[in-house]
């Protein structure tokens, strides 16, 4: 799981886990306000430089990870 620990600005910072015989609790970074998802609700279609930033940064994201 440490291999999880990035710098990536994409990503939330993982600090550590907690084990019990009946659960795992991953302890990573609180981030403020809405998902994604949530954000686009109700809002009129995005514009291509907004859809091109989303789509590069979940890419820079998914490229961090298998680095």
């Amino acid at each position: 799981m440490r291999k999880l620990n990035h710098d990536n600005k994409n990503l939330l910072k993982f600090y550590e886990v907690h084990q019990t015989s009946k659960s795992i609790y991953v302890i990573v970074e609180y981030l403020d306000g809405k998902d994604l998802i949530e954000t686009l609700e109700g809002q009129p279609v995005p514009s291509e430089k907004i859809v091109s930033s989303v789509l590069y940064g979940l890419l820079e994201s998914i490229e961090g990870l298998h680095r």
